[in-house]
């Protein structure tokens, strides 16, 4: 007898022992419910297919035109490829659900070979190089296998389609917005040069690359000016002194001429002076030197005035230096920046086209086919196993359930506790077991309680 739920070992192997046919008949029967069920449901055949992104063997030189992350781009791929405009075409060409054309809208009939597509990715293994994914892999279940396998290769052609047309769309326009880019680069470049340019010209001689020079120059001046002063003072000097003597011969010649004193020269009228004869040619000579000393002179002074403004033109620029080499700094810097943003570009640029040539050349970041959609030999659904499995799961399930029922409903008394439990009074005397014999040699040995019920 069950109380409260409860039940010991010996109700158990009671239960058993008394309907053990209820097991022996739910768990073969369901199987084979299961089966005759399995046999009768639409087959369903499956061909599946697995694809690899291919990275190029140059990318450690070329980086990839492509930086949207890989997972995004196969979910944005496989919307486009699930939708309504790339599966109606998919329907029409292999003459799909031809007996439902007529009955079901043909948005159902899209949906249906939509549930039909299993795209699933693949996880990269953990300590790889590349930690995104490195593929996919394309599931078709259909119930012809030859259409299941047909519809796998052009769900898998249509992937490796957009795939390139995508990277040849992000190729080109990478490519077209670095060029507008080092078109501006190269616009702002010139600018810049002009500027240094024009810059340069107009401090010609201010520069700083010219200071040096400057300084070489102006100890130059320094000495030439030093020279030419020298110079002056000596011819100054001779001027003077052949004025001198000049002055004594010609004192001397117009003395001898009037028959006086050279101190009674000064006194003679010029008329006297008319009647002279010609100079001696000592006094000639020395007049033609005093004359060309003269001009020499002149000359150095002209040309210590030269040299003067050449230094103050040359110190002038010697002090202004400073300025203009900060004028000059930023504009060279300002040039700078821009010539390194234009190679910037222009590295880029090259950049992007050689991935694009490699992508014509199917060496890019490509999808690879691994395995070729298979052809289904045996039938995706229903798995025959798994039905007899769950059909003989399922009624052993059933049996136990009956039996516990059976056993709960059980309200006979088969022990002494049981008949102390439920009378609630002690008992002074059993009864024993009595033996009755049955047939020529067995024994029945029987509870005197045992199908009493002392309700």
């Amino acid at each position: 007898m069950v109380r409260n739920g409860e039940f010991s070992m010996a109700d158990i192997k009671r239960v058993l022992r008394k309907h053990w046919w209820v097991l022996a008949a739910c768990a073969p029967g369901l199987g084979i419910v299961s089966v005759l069920v399995a046999m009768r449901l639409p087959k369903k055949y499956t061909s599946q297919t697995l694809v690899l992104v291919a990275r190029p063997a140059v990318e450690d030189y070329v980086k990839s035109v492509v930086t949207e992350d890989l997972t995004q781009r196969l979910a944005s791929m496989k919307e486009q490829i699930v939708s309504r405009s790339r599966l109606q075409p998919v329907i029409e060409k292999f003459n799909l659900y031809a007996e439902d054309r007529n009955k079901v809208h043909g948005e159902d009939l899209i949906d249906r070979l939509r549930a039909a597509v299993t795209i699933t990715l693949l996880e990269a293994m953990p300590g790889t190089q590349y930690p995104n994914l490195p593929g996919f892999s394309v599931n078709v279940t259909f119930n012809n296998p030859q259409v299941a396998q047909q519809i796998c290769t052009e769900i898998t052609s249509m992937f490796m389609e957009q795939n390139e047309r995508a990277l040849q769309l992000q190729a080109s326009q990478r490519t077209s917005l670095i060029g507008q880019q080092l078109d501006e680069a190269k616009a702002k470049l010139d600018e810049q040069d002009a500027k240094l340019a024009q810059f340069k010209r107009q401090y010609i001689g201010l520069l700083p690359e010219e200071t040096q020079s400057n300084l070489s120059l102006l100890g130059s001046l320094n000495s030439e000016l030093d020279a030419t002063t020298q110079a002056l003072t000596r011819a100054q000097q001779d001027k003077a002194f052949n004025q001198t003597l000049l002055s004594r011969q010609e004192t001397n010649w117009k003395g001898s001429q009037g028959g006086q004193n050279p101190e009674t020269l000064e006194e003679r009228s010029a008329p006297s002076t008319a009647r002279r004869t010609a100079e001696p040619s000592q006094m000639q000579q020395l007049r033609a030197t005093i004359q060309q000393e003269e001009l020499n002179y002149q000359d150095l002074l002209k040309r210590q005035g030269k040299i003067q403004e050449q230094i103050k033109v040359l110190e002038g620029h010697i002090e202004a230096s400073p300025m203009v080499d900060l004028q000059v700094k930023e504009l060279t810097r300002n040039y700078q920046s821009a010539l390194d943003f234009y190679n910037q570009l222009l590295k880029k640029r090259d950049n992007s086209v050689m991935p694009s040539d490699l992508v014509h050349q199917q060496e890019g970041e490509q999808f690879r086919v691994l395995d070729p959609p298979s052809l289904p030999r045996s039938p995706s659904f229903p798995k025959m196993f798994n039905f007899v499995a769950g059909g003989f799961g399922g009624g052993t399930a059933l049996a136990l359930i009956i039996l516990y029922v059976l056993m709960a409903m059980d309200k006979t008394l088969h022990t002494e506790r049981e008949v102390e439990s439920y009378l609630k009074l002690p008992v002074l005397v059993s009864v024993p077991i009595l033996e009755a014999a049955v047939g020529s040699s067995k024994l029945l040995k029987r509870p005197i309680f045992e199908g009493l019920n002392l309700r």
